[in-house]
């Protein structure tokens, strides 16, 4: 059995159910953003979330796979339209390395349809601008112009401010995906504006800034003055951005969770 999935949720559909079409509320109370709901629909469509950890391997392979094929749909996409899988992350840091595992575990399966036109699965592992020099969007944009992509779906490592999303919680989205976004190193955003093809991105949280810890330490700690000594080491924590935390056992849950979102991908086209 695995851990990482309970249930799935859609915000689109769940504002279609109660007839409106706001996906945020104003003033956020601590239940709300503790509960994941509605903070997270403002950016995310799609959430695949840990609660209970009851669902098993092959129904989490099937949820996802259905996930996909339900965006396919909203997009007005066919399954066998020509896709680029795109392994973002550096492979050889085990915390990043989520998106090329991903992608070397799929099988492409393009092929000539009919009309000569190219169909089905192709992948890339793009690298990283410190490596490459190259920017992974502008990469992407040029292979969809050369091969007619009608599809991106990018997989990468996300980062996570509460370590009870540490690998528990694999997010899919419509609305693309900013490499080195949680680490502050913002490059140009895959999505459907900047690449005009819609972009299914898929993340897991696989690191943890050391300052999220601290802070959680304190608060959850029975402390005479808290709020007095958060604010005294304010600027101790904020020193601490640069500094993140990820479990040892890091290199064989990336592959775990790499063989599945592989399998999830591979299934949704193939079924």
């Amino acid at each position: 059995n695995t851990k990482y999935c309970d249930f799935l949720f859609d915000g689109k559909r769940t504002c279609k159910a109660i007839g409106t079409q706001k996906t945020h509320k104003e003033n956020l109370e601590e239940e709300d953003i503790e509960n994941l709901v509605v903070q997270q629909i403002e950016f995310c469509d799609i959430l695949i979330l840990n609660k209970v950890d009851d669902v098993d391997e092959e129904e989490l392979i099937k949820q996802i796979a259905l996930t996909i094929k339900k965006i396919y749909k909203d997009k007005k996409l066919k399954i066998k339209d020509l896709t680029l899988c795109f392994g973002i992350g550096n492979e050889f840091y085990s915390s990043d390395a989520l998106g090329p595992k991903t992608i070397k575990k799929i099988d492409p399966s393009t092929y000539l349809s009919n009309n000569k036109s190219l169909k089905g699965l192709c992948s890339l592992i793009p690298g990283v601008k410190g490596i490459t020099g190259l920017d992974s969007a502008r990469i992407a944009k040029g292979i969809i112009k050369e091969y007619k992509i009608k599809c991106v779906i990018a997989v990468d490592s996300l980062v996570t401010h509460n370590e009870n999303r540490l690998f528990k919680v694999i997010q899919i989205t419509d609305t693309g995906i900013t490499p080195g976004g949680g680490l502050h190193s913002y490059l140009k955003s895959l999505n459907q504006k900047y690449l005009g093809v819609p972009v299914i991105a898929i993340g897991v949280a696989t690191v943890l800034p050391s300052s999220s810890i601290v802070e959680s330490f304190l608060n959850n700690a029975n402390i005479e003055n808290k709020e007095n000594v958060l604010k005294n080491i304010e600027n101790e924590i904020d020193n601490m951005e640069n500094n993140y935390y990820t479990p040892k056992d890091t290199e064989d849950v990336i592959e775990r969770i790499s063989f599945l979102l592989a399998k999830s991908i591979t299934y949704a086209f193939n079924n």
